[in-house]
């Protein structure tokens, strides 16, 4: 797991916990979503590069099936970053 992934997935559950307090703006709905498609391919087994529309679907969905397989290996560290980042909300009265 790369620190890159991490911090991604550290993002992404700030969105969450974001969305969970109140309705997004649609420039935050739009960044939590560019969020989520980034953690998705870093997840993906195939690399996107030059890869066609066709096959983009299929790679979001790999993605997707890493990403909760991830969640489902580490639920602890999942659960730590989603109380860390529900905790920075708190702190900055979002």
């Amino acid at each position: 797991m790369t620190t890159d992934i991490l911090a991604l997935v550290a993002s992404y559950f700030l969105c969450s916990a974001a969305a969970e307090r109140q309705m997004l703006s649609e420039d935050q709905s739009a960044q939590c979503s560019a969020i989520l498609s980034e953690l998705k391919q870093s997840f993906a087994e195939l690399q996107q590069d030059g890869a066609d529309r066709q096959n983009h679907a299929m790679i979001v969905g790999q993605g997707d099936d890493g990403y909760h397989s991830w969640l489902a290996e580490n639920p602890q560290l999942a659960a730590r970053l989603r109380a860390e980042a529900r905790t920075q909300l708190a702190m900055f009265s979002f």
